[in-house]
């Protein structure tokens, strides 16, 4: 059986995202954009490399949500705005909120029983938003958080360390950039606690750099979505860390936070609390409460 599956917004991120589960070929895929041309030009580009790359078309472009109806998943990659060194994702906040009101007002009407990912940063503030807008379970509004953050700090250890970045393992929680709370504890190389293969000056320094990093490359954003997606459509159970509201977990209670949760048919099943220090901890409550605080300044205008 071929799963549906929407993709809003046709900008670049958009694009590689569609391009990552379209090669799956397990999909039908809608693309969705309302600005005119946009989805289409990038709908036919697809169907076309799918001739050359082994797998059938299955993009159907729309510039009305109409079509997104009976979608089991929908990727929201937010506003379309050109990405620069000086863009932060909270700089981006309010226009992506502001798009991602008006998308999840059409999701909640056309795809009631989808589960909803939140590709657009920050992926924190706004499933917050959307929560509100669509009234899902938590369970269904899922941010690509901490898995996105986390495949950076494995890709800059592994070079530090000059070794794959296969033998890396992190846990990240919180949001994105000064939200970010790395779990120095939990880094690994091969099973060897990170902190005793790195000067502590070097660690310090990379977790200055997760602090400062901007907003993410498309392809890398692409791919934290396509494995989402595959570990629900798979029904994988697999353990990530998403921005998803918290209910108790981890003292955070009716707010979104990126932290530990556990990804199957149903979208996240369960959040696994870590136990943490008490600067984790604080970390963590401090992210979360600065990303309510984005959400709600947006939500009680």
């Amino acid at each position: 059986m071929r799963h549906r599956i929407s993709v809003i917004g046709a900008d670049e991120v958009g694009h590689a995202v569609a391009r990552r589960l379209a090669a799956r070929d397990d999909s039908e895929l809608v693309l969705c954009d309302a600005r005119p041309g946009d989805a289409q030009v990038r709908a036919l580009d697809l169907n076309h490399a799918a001739a050359l790359s082994g797998y059938e078309p299955c993009l159907t472009p729309s510039e009305v949500y109409e079509e997104i109806g009976g979608s089991e998943l929908v990727v929201l990659t937010g506003a379309h705005l050109p990405a620069t060194a000086a863009d932060s994702p909270d700089e981006r906040f309010t226009e992506n909120a502001s798009a991602l009101a008006q998308v999840a007002d059409e999701v909640a009407r056309h795809a009631p029983d989808a589960i909803v990912l939140v590709l657009a940063p920050p992926a924190d503030a706004l499933c917050e938003v959307v929560l509100e807008r669509t009234r899902f379970p938590r369970g269904r509004v899922i941010g690509i958080a901490g898995s996105l953050s986390g495949a950076a700090l494995r890709a800059r250890l592994a070079h530090q360390l000059r070794i794959s970045v296969r033998d890396i393992s992190v846990v990240v929680l919180g949001g994105p950039g000064p939200r970010t709370v790395p779990l120095a504890s939990h880094m690994a190389a091969g099973g060897i606690p990170v902190a005793q293969l790195l000067a502590p000056g070097r660690l310090e320094a990379t977790l200055t750099w997760m602090a400062e990093r901007r907003l993410e490359p498309p392809e890398a954003a692409a791919a934290a979505a396509a494995e989402l997606v595959e570990a629900i459509v798979l029904d994988q159970r697999r353990l990530l860390c998403c921005a998803v509201q918290c209910q108790g977990e981890f003292g955070i209670d009716g707010l979104v936070a990126g932290v530990p949760v556990k990804v199957g048919k149903d979208g996240v099943g369960e959040i696994l609390e870590l136990a943490l220090s008490d600067s984790e901890r604080e970390a963590l409550h401090e992210a979360c409460a600065a990303s309510h605080r984005l959400a709600r300044a947006f939500l009680d205008a």
